[in-house]
């Protein structure tokens, strides 16, 4: 009993582990390690029978996530686990990187759509096939004014589109605004993003970049 017990907390925090971004072989490492004052490579390979050049890469990037210290005993190298509160200033930095490329992101959409408005003196283009279609539903969760306004024909249409969710999702967890209402006697999709409205068809979406517009449609919700 006792032995299921602690076979079931071990695989518990294994998975915590791995949850918080260490691989299977970090977590398995830190694990055993975490148990013991310090320990050296070749302990680590005896006992969890990992291979040598595979400890060496694990135990360097646990050093850089901040979980590992090396130590000098007795002329050999030995590596001390850290608590696992150091793993706090490790997602610090990886929350500061993300936000950084999500700014270089912004500024690409940004660099782009004044790129393209300014090649298409019509401010009209249409798409006829599923990559760009997908691509500007996505574009369009992407919105630089944080508000993005959807007009919809029914559900079928994220269901297309966002057939689990998860792009609304991630919307939302980037504080966009996301603003639905479903026109049963509408015939195609209206998506209105900064000021870009994106209608969709069933083969094809035509986007219109009109500031007056998108004005206009947004004051419907």
């Amino acid at each position: 009993m006792s032995g299921n017990s602690t076979d079931t907390s071990a695989q518990k925090v294994q998975d915590l582990l791995e949850q918080v971004g260490l691989t299977e072989t970090e977590a398995y490492l830190y694990r055993y390690g975490i148990e013991h004052d310090a320990v050296t490579v070749q302990e680590l390979c005896k006992e969890t029978g990992i291979k040598r050049p595979t400890i060496y890469h694990a135990l360097h990037t646990l050093t850089e996530k901040g979980l590992v210290t090396e130590q000098q005993r007795t002329g050999k190298i030995h590596f001390r686990m850290e608590p696992p509160a150091r793993l706090l200033g490790w997602l610090d930095r990886q929350r500061d990187a993300f936000t950084q490329k999500e700014q270089s992101v912004q500024k690409l959409i940004t660099e782009l759509s004044v790129t393209t408005s300014s090649a298409q003196s019509s401010g009209v283009t249409t798409y006829t096939d599923a990559k760009n279609m997908q691509a500007i539903f996505d574009l369009a969760l992407y919105p630089r004014s944080k508000e993005c306004y959807l007009l919809l024909p029914s559900t079928e249409f994220l269901r297309r589109f966002d057939s689990d969710d998860s792009r609304l999702e991630d919307a939302k967890q980037r504080s966009v605004s996301v603003h639905i209402q479903n026109k049963k006697n509408l015939g195609s999709a209206l998506i209105v993003f900064d000021d870009t409205v994106a209608l969709f068809t069933d083969s094809s979406v035509t986007t219109i970049v009109s500031a007056t517009l998108a004005k206009t449609i947004s004051a419907l919700f």
